[in-house]
């Protein structure tokens, strides 16, 4: 299973926002952390999002928020820091371009 295929099992899976953070940290860029989990389970997953571009975001800022259907894909052109996109594929909440991801399951 490729690493994109393992991050969309983890965005499918886990719906619920729990945290949205940037981070600049290097001074070149941001970093996107995006904590989610899921109302069925008390399990939790962090991903960092490294180096976005072209973010969007669409949220209303109370209640719960649920991104329900993320997806990523690999980006075939071969921009050095844009290698990513990530979307929401139903509501069109959030989308953004990164060069890179870590996943951290909590």
């Amino acid at each position: 299973m490729s690493d994109v295929e393992k991050l969309n099992k983890l965005l499918i899976a886990n719906n619920c926002v729990y945290s949205l953070s940037l981070i600049n940290e290097k001074d070149i860029g941001y970093d996107l952390n995006l904590g989610l989990g899921s109302i069925e389970n008390s399990k939790a997953v962090s991903i960092d999002f490294h180096d976005i571009h072209g973010l969007a975001l669409n949220v209303d800022a109370g209640g719960l928020v649920q991104f329900m259907h993320l997806k990523a894909k690999k980006l075939e052109y071969g921009l050095e820091r844009i290698k990513y996109k990530v979307y929401d594929v139903e509501n069109n909440l959030i989308s953004f371009k990164c060069a890179s991801f870590t996943i951290n399951e909590i």
